[in-house]
């Protein structure tokens, strides 16, 4: 028992240290807890960010296949005239 009790605003080193660990515990979690949620809040951008990306690599296609006909038809007309022209 202890005969020379000390008052309950007075900490030991060792409770004091005790008490700081387990306030950087909390923190811990919280910090924790906090990270989780930036990353998935991260992930949800990155996910819109992807579909963006796929949309703008189908549109590219789309107007890369649309440019190429366009050449081919105009090519197409030229070679017409040219034999019009030459062959008739």
């Amino acid at each position: 028992m202890n005969t020379n009790p000390k008052p309950a605003t007075q900490l030991t080193p060792y409770e004091s240290i005790l008490a700081e660990l387990r306030g950087l515990k909390d923190d811990m979690h919280t910090l924790r807890q906090e990270l989780k949620e930036t990353r998935t809040e991260l992930n949800g951008r990155m996910n819109k960010l992807d579909e963006k990306l796929e949309d703008v690599r189908k549109e590219t296609r789309s107007a890369m296949r649309h440019s190429q006909i366009m050449v081919m038809s105009s090519v197409a007309i030229a070679l017409g005239v040219l034999y019009a022209i030459f062959f008739k």
